[in-house]
C-alpha cells in the first residue's frame, strides 16, 4: 500500500484479494517489525492515504488500532505547524497522532516512552484543552497555564485538528516568553532556598506573560516587592 500511494497506481483485483486475506496475519508480526513498517509509512509524503488503504484491508483492525478511514488533512496541517513554529518533530512522531489505539499499544511497539506518552496524552487531552481555551478573552498567562497543564503534543495536535485563536497566539507570541531572572537572583535579594522561590518565580512569569514586566530591571523590582510581602 505504501508503494501504491507513492507511485500512484492501484493494485489489481487479485492482489487486493491477497492483501485482504493476509491482513489478519499482521497481528503475528513482532512489535519491532510493525513499528518499522508503520514509521516507514509515516515518513512518506501522503501517509494518510496509505493508512486509509490499510484500513480498507482491515490491517488496523487486526492490530487492534484505528487508522483514518480516509485522508483528513491532519498530517498536512501538523507538518505545516511543525515547520512554521520550529517544533523539530520528526514525521513519524507527527504521524502517530493520526493513529488511535488502546493504552499501552505504543509500548508494545517499543516506541520511545516520552513520545508514546505525548501522543496518547494528546488524544486524551485535546478536547479538554479546546474547552479550556474556547470563547471569551483569555489572558496570556491563562493561555500558557492551560497549555502547560497538558502534554507536549497536545497543543499542536489541537491546533491541527481545528483552528483556535488562543492556541495560535500561544505558538506565535507566548511559547518563547521566559524570565530574565532566576532562583539565584532571588536568593541574592535575600530569599532563602525554599518552595517560596518557585512561588515567586511563578508569579513573576505570570506578570511577564501579561506584559507587566518588560525588562530585567522591572522583574527584579517586582521580585523585591514579592519577597518583602
Amino acid at each position: 500500500a505504501r508503494y501504491e500511494t507513492r507511485l500512484g497506481f492501484r493494485m489489481d483485483p487479485k492482489t487486493e484479494t491477497l492483501a485482504l486475506l493476509a491482513a489478519p496475519d499482521t497481528r503475528l508480526l513482532s512489535g519491532a517489525r510493525i513499528r518499522e513498517e508503520l514509521f516507514a509509512i509515516l515518513e512518506e509524503d501522503e501517509p494518510e492515504r496509505t493508512l486509509a488503504r490499510l484500513h480498507a484491508f482491515g490491517v488496523d483492525q487486526a492490530l487492534g488500532v484505528e487508522f483514518p478511514a480516509e485522508p483528513t488533512g491532519l498530517q498536512d496541517r501538523l507538518r505545516r505547524l511543525n515547520d512554521a513554529y520550529g517544533l523539530g518533530l520528526p514525521r513519524w512522531h507527527l504521524g502517530l497522532l493520526s493513529v488511535r489505539g488502546p493504552d499501552g499499544w505504543l509500548d508494545d511497539l517499543k516506541v520511545i516512552r516520552r513520545v508514546a506518552d505525548g501522543v496518547q496524552a494528546a488524544h486524551r487531552e485535546e478536547p479538554f484543552l479546546r474547552v479550556a481555551l474556547a470563547g471569551g478573552e483569555h489572558t496570556p498567562a491563562e493561555i500558557v497555564e492551560a497549555v502547560e497543564r497538558s502534554g507536549p503534543d497536545t497543543p499542536v495536535y489541537a491546533l491541527a485538528s481545528a483552528e483556535l485563536p488562543a492556541l495560535r497566539r500561544y505558538f506565535e507570541r507566548l511559547r518563547g516568553v521566559e524570565l530574565e531572572v532566576d532562583g539565584d537572583d532571588l536568593m541574592a535579594l535575600g530569599l532563602a532556598e525554599s518552595p517560596r522561590v518557585g512561588e515567586v518565580l511563578g508569579e513573576l512569569r505570570r506578570r511577564k506573560l501579561n506584559g507587566e514586566l518588560p525588562s530585567r530591571a522591572e522583574e527584579l523590582a517586582a521580585a523585591r516587592e514579592l519577597i518583602t510581602e
